[in-house]
């Protein structure tokens, strides 16, 4: 996973691979990391609330999630999302991406200037 695979900057212009949207750098106000909750359906969804409901929280094991990360810019949202499947927050798989996450982000504000 390198930061070529989402994004691109050359002549103070950032164009995200995913949507490709260009914006200039100084455009970029604020960069941050989202963990959002992978909806499911049916009875896994109920499965899953009923579970998250239950004292300290013996259901967040098994939470499926989507890491993303969330750019502010002057012309509104981009998001860039880091795996194509949810991930089981917990697992090793989930700590891997959050680091790499992480570390996309601090790139990202260096090379913008935040």
């Amino acid at each position: 996973m390198k930061k070529s695979d989402f994004y691109e900057i050359s002549n103070d212009k950032i164009q995200f691979r995913q949507t490709q949207h260009t914006y200039t750098l100084d455009q970029i106000r604020h960069i941050e990391i989202l963990t959002e909750t992978f909806r499911k359906k049916g009875m896994q969804s109920l499965t899953n609330t009923l579970t998250a409901a239950l004292p300290f929280r013996y259901g967040d094991g098994n939470e499926k999630v989507m890491l993303k990360i969330k750019i502010t810019t002057d012309q509104g949202k981009e998001y860039i999302c880091l795996h194509e499947e949810p991930l089981t927050k917990g697992t090793m798989d989930y700590y891997d991406m959050e680091k790499h996450a992480k570390n996309l982000k601090r790139i990202l504000k260096k090379e913008c200037c935040l």
